[in-house]
């Protein structure tokens, strides 16, 4: 699926609009053509990209945050989605000029939601714009890139909760729309670079020292969702089988020998005290039980220095590319992490 099969369904949509209301009789139904634009935006939407992948998709330029590579999968930027999602809802609410707003700043400040935003301007270090949703959608979500942290935001002159990543210059908002548009206002706020990371972490070092930013590592089954405060993340297990990713790296295996992670963990009584780590590599990127190892994890709820010898594995070899974390197994474990080092 690429944007051009989007465009292809969002006209398919028109047309089973135009046939709903024409006399002329025809060899195919309305619903079919409205059909088939359903099941090629649905293929859209589960070809984006998903865990562990960078926020190419969101917001959806991809030079804004990702240094895109010839064999990278696709990645579909989400406004053709929308755009049909919104006719799919109501035909008569027409979303084609859904897309990725620029606010003439310097450096430019770009906002995407899957709310329509419209009205955006930037004056004496406040940014106004208002979000139209469609009839019947509660909430949005929307990213303000390329800003500094906000003193405040307000929607409709109330203020609101958000997230803002400091490495990425960004802001997320999570509101609710009790009428169609609403009102934003983004005080104490500064057009800023962006900090171009790329997608790929050259120095294997997480710190978790920047509140709310668990540095690109992902709860990715059975955790509950990274709290970062105070230079220490913390999480839960919510199920048997707890365990997090790393975010894309690029390490030498001859060179970083050593996992070394400082954490404190609770046990609850019947879970297993025995992390794992798990890692892919450039030229096998599966994960499998044989690149990986076990080591016992600390049972008192004090804090800890552990240092793994990644060599015990002929495996740790050739450009690591990600890894994976098990803190333990069971429901209830309480993890906090201080830090997270390839030495």
């Amino acid at each position: 699926m690429q944007w051009n099969g989007l465009d292809y369904a969002y006209a398919l949509l028109k047309l089973s609009s135009a046939l709903n209301q024409s006399p002329v009789a025809n060899r195919q139904s309305p619903e079919f053509w409205r059909h088939i634009a359903e099941g090629i935006t649905v293929c859209a939407i589960q070809q984006q990209a998903a865990v562990n992948h960078p926020d190419g998709n969101y917001p959806d330029s991809v030079s804004l945050t990702y240094r895109y590579q010839p064999n990278d999968k696709g990645i579909i930027g989400p406004h053709g989605i929308v755009r049909n999602l919104w006719l799919l809802r109501d035909p008569h609410d027409d979303a084609w000029g859904y897309e990725t707003v620029i606010v003439k700043t310097e450096p430019a400040i770009r906002i995407t939601s899957d709310a329509i935003v419209e009205r955006a301007e930037f004056r004496d270090g406040e940014l106004e714009f208002l979000l139209r949703a469609p009839k019947g959608i509660a909430n949005s979500q929307t990213v303000i890139a390329c800003v500094t942290k906000p003193e405040q935001v307000f929607a409709d002159d109330k203020p609101v909760a958000f997230r803002y990543d400091h490495r990425r210059k960004f802001v997320l908002l999570q509101l609710s729309h009790e009428t169609e548009a609403v009102k934003v206002r983004v005080v104490g706020v500064q057009p800023t670079s962006y900090e171009s990371l790329g997608v790929v972490w050259e120095r294997p070092v997480w710190e978790f020292n920047i509140d709310d930013d668990p540095d690109d590592w992902t709860p990715v089954n059975d955790l509950a969702p990274f709290e970062v405060k105070g230079g220490i993340l913390r999480t839960r297990s919510t199920g048997g089988d707890p365990y997090m990713h790393g975010p894309p790296i690029r390490v030498d295996a001859t060179k970083f020998r050593t996992l070394v992670l400082r954490l404190r963990v609770q046990f609850p009584a019947g879970a297993q005290p025995i992390g794992q780590v798990f890692w892919v590599r450039e030229d096998d990127p599966n994960w499998s039980e044989s690149k990986s190892i076990r080591f016992p994890l600390p049972t008192d709820g004090q804090w800890h220095e552990l240092r793994i010898d990644l060599t015990q594995s002929p495996e740790w070899k050739g450009t690591i590319t990600q890894l994976r974390l098990d803190p333990g197994s069971g429901a209830g474990i309480v993890v906090e992490l201080d830090y997270v080092r390839l030495e």
